[in-house]
């Protein structure tokens, strides 16, 4: 790390390396290196580089398969209670994921899913993914869950990929399991709590209260290398 780690708690299961001179607050690790460490762009990480999220959910507002099973793209606003929605193939479009009760959502098959606009969710949100089942879901605006987020499977997270627009706020409740790779480049991740990350994330800024473990994937990197139908 080229800067200061001021976590409350902060784990690493190998080396750590940070140069001289700055913080390191309370880190347990197998060894803390002090010495330069050199520059390293993970990625394309400039705005010409950046995946369009909005531009795909505008485009898929219109053109997406929500007729041929009956879904209406209001079908997961104003939740009171538990409410489920399982999906098959295909891409899918809401509006906004929105009440104060907690929604479920069941992935099968290889789905795409754009929400137009925020999740505001009182109880929780849980989206499960069960192989062959994979899901690329695509969030335009605010995510803010008073309760537990459990996405994905913690056995196998590279089968869920999600992409958020703009500099929108991504804040979870304590308790929460992401199980898949988060890409929001602008925005930032709110923690009210301790979290468990198992993938990856790709974000501007991360703010927690409590400890964050992230199990990094390295199956992402395959991932999409073969495109069959589930």
């Amino acid at each position: 790390m080229r800067g200061d780690v001021s976590l409350p708690a902060f784990s690493v299961g190998g080396v750590l390396t940070v140069p001289e001179g700055h913080a390191l607050g309370p880190v347990q690790a197998a060894e803390v290196r002090r010495e330069p460490v050199e520059p390293l762009t993970p990625c394309a990480c400039d705005a010409a580089s950046q995946v369009d999220v909005s531009g795909l959910i505008a485009r898929h507002v219109l053109d997406n398969d929500n007729a041929a099973i009956g879904l209406a793209a209001t079908a997961l606003e104003d939740i009171e209670g538990e409410r489920a929605l399982e999906l098959p193939c295909g891409r899918f479009h809401l509006t906004r994921i929105t009440g104060t009760g907690h929604a479920t959502i069941s992935i099968r098959a290889r789905t795409a899913l754009f929400v137009e606009d925020m999740v505001d969710l009182g109880d929780g949100l849980t989206v499960e993914v069960q192989a062959p089942g994979e899901l690329d879901l695509f969030l335009g605006g605010s995510v803010a869950v008073a309760g537990p987020l459990r996405l994905g499977s913690t056995a196998a997270p590279s089968r869920v990929r999600v992409y958020v627009a703009g500099t929108n706020v991504l804040a979870l409740s304590a308790g929460s399991t992401l199980a898949g790779n988060l890409y929001a480049p602008r925005a930032a991740l709110s923690l009210s709590g301790g979290a468990e990350v198992f993938g990856s994330v790709f974000v501007r800024h991360v703010e927690a209260s409590g400890p964050l473990r992230l199990h990094y994937d390295a199956d992402i990197r395959d991932a999409g290398a073969e495109c069959t139908d589930g």
